[in-house]
């Protein structure tokens, strides 16, 4: 890790919104929570059906997707030199908040 100063920002006028964003991702982990265990249980109750219903009205649907994809990690084992080939590098930005802040 650097040990290079990172030039810094004073955000004093966003406050609200940092404590906004704060109360808004740790809601949005407590209703992921619930939603997943939402989920489970609908699930559950659908077994192999596709379709769920509740008082005869159709509710949930559950169906399969068929799909591909491609194996990275075993063209990668198997071919190192084509991913190397075809792999570019890419610059992004992450924004966290500061615990403690």
């Amino acid at each position: 890790m650097s040990t290079e100063q990172k030039p810094r920002a004073a955000i004093d006028g966003a406050a609200p919104w940092v404590a906004a964003y704060r109360e808004a991702t740790a809601n949005a982990k407590r209703w992921t929570e619930i939603a997943d265990r939402a989920r489970k249980h609908i699930t559950d109750a659908l077994g192999d059906n596709e379709v769920g219903t509740v008082d005869g009205e159709p509710v949930a649907r559950y169906t399969v997707v068929n799909g591909t994809r491609l194996d990275s990690k075993k063209l990668k084992a198997e071919h190192p030199d084509i991913v190397e080939q075809f792999t570019v590098p890419t610059t992004s930005r992450r924004f966290t908040l500061v615990d403690g802040a």
